[in-house]
């Protein structure tokens, strides 16, 4: 009926209340608070009493079993790891140590009131960079052939001030880990890239003038 009838504070201090978890068979729960660049877990009973808590750099969210609390930790784009720590029943507290179950790009995570099983949704992604008229985009109506560019990671399109050219953006993954942004410039109605050789880390850029692309890089 929307009357408030039990409420539960939980402690901080932290930028939000981002994840809350029911552990299966207690009348504990899991709360997580955001306190960048890492969160903040915490066991708290109904009563609000706080049994264990837990900061570490999973903030994604969780799912919880019985026995244990699984986390999720974030990467560039997506979720990229389960983080397991083992949750004593009895008393309410955290294993000192983690494991990490799982890494891969999924985006959502369910584990079994046992903790016997798990499921992800590993999956890809799909990147595209499209170029279209404004006449065609009020219209609700976008061009029919192939993209000027799609990819598996990251990718970003700029227009030149006179529109005949697109500066396009790539995030690739590199053997060393981490990313590098690769730059390239294609006519505004698809044609041959030229790429844009930069010094540094690339940060970012964008097209300055018709003719000219500032970069700021590191």
């Amino acid at each position: 009926d929307g009357t408030v009838r039990d409420s539960v504070r939980v402690p901080g201090p932290g930028n939000d209340l981002a994840a809350l978890v029911s552990i299966p068979g207690t009348t504990r729960f899991v709360a997580m608070v955001i306190q960048p660049p890492r969160g903040l877990w915490q066991v708290l009973e109904r009563n609000g009493k706080v049994t264990d808590k837990l900061l570490n750099s999973c903030t994604c969210g969780a799912a919880a079993s019985q026995d244990a609390l699984w986390m999720t930790r974030a990467g560039p784009t997506v979720a990229e790891a389960v983080v397991r720590v083992a949750l004593d029943p009895a008393t309410g507290r955290f294993a000192t140590h983690q494991d990490t179950i799982y890494s891969g790009a999924f985006s959502n995570l369910s584990v079994t009131a046992d903790g016997a099983q798990m499921a992800v949704d590993d999956g890809s992604y799909t990147f595209s960079v499209i170029a279209a008229g404004l006449p065609d985009l009020l219209k609700g109506a976008v061009p029919s052939g192939a993209p000027l560019m799609q990819a598996s990671s990251r990718v970003g399109a700029f227009v030149s001030p006179d529109g005949q050219h697109v500066l396009m953006r790539r995030h690739v993954a590199r053997q060393a880990g981490g990313d590098q942004v690769r730059l390239s410039v294609a006519p505004f109605g698809g044609g041959v890239e030229t790429p844009l050789n930069a010094t540094g880390k690339v940060i970012a850029a964008r097209g300055a003038h018709s003719a000219t692309v500032a970069i700021y890089s590191h």
